[in-house]
């Protein structure tokens, strides 16, 4: 898939094969991520996490999430999906990262002491994507060993995510509000993920729009 990235992938690539790279899940991002992992675990314990969740374990990003991003290989297994704003396809007519299924909202369980004490239950939109066999690793976090996606194929999927709508020599097709602001935070993770300095790089981004926490975990 052609992206503007090109060569900052083929880099990562190069640099994960010669063994100069390793990307593994941080333990300290597993620790802040707990509650959508133990979502995760009662939920869906066997399918792959991916996305922004999935980059933030990895140590990729450090940000706060909208929803939560998961690979099942059974469509069929729920109803109801909202669709949304859906992504937009690549040039060769396949859904990036699989086939997007839409959205569902999930509940933390919460035992009956907790629910009339506790703090009200909170809610998580889990974006479900269809693939059958979706390469993956695992990891393990309080007992259960989880599987979450291969963090170059979600790079090269965000790459061209961000790339939608780029002509080449600076142009690009015009873009709706939400594909542009979807495009911006894809942009903002990348600069992120491969160490450029968006300060000088990318003088279309507006400041403060991007939050990296120096503490965030």
């Amino acid at each position: 898939m052609d992206s503007r990235w090109d060569a900052e992938v083929r880099d990562l690539k190069i640099d994960i094969l010669s063994g100069e790279k390793r990307i593994e899940v941080k333990a300290e991002a597993a620790e802040r991520f707990k509650a959508e992992l133990k979502l995760i675990r009662e939920n869906f314990p066997g399918d792959v996490i991916t996305g922004s969740l999935a980059l933030n374990l990895y140590g990729l990003i450090r940000r706060d999430i909208g929803d939560l991003d998961i690979i099942i290989p059974d469509g069929g297994r729920y109803s109801g999906y909202d669709t949304g704003h859906r992504y937009r396809l690549i040039p060769n007519g396949e859904m990036l990262m699989g086939k997007r299924l839409g959205q569902i909202s999930f509940r933390e369980k919460k035992n009956w002491l907790a629910r009339v004490f506790g703090k009200k239950p909170r809610r998580w939109q889990v974006d479900f994507f269809e693939q059958a066999e979706a390469e993956h690793r695992t990891f393990v976090f309080e007992g259960h060993e989880y599987r979450i996606q291969n963090p170059l194929d979600i790079i090269i999927a965000k790459c061209g995510l961000e790339s939608l709508g780029w002509l080449g020599n600076g142009k690009w097709a015009m873009l709706s509000q939400d594909e542009h602001e979807s495009r911006e935070k894809h942009c903002a993770d990348l600069f992120y993920i491969f160490g450029i300095a968006t300060t000088n790089k990318f003088a279309g981004w507006r400041a403060g729009q991007y939050y990296i926490y120096p503490d965030f975990y």
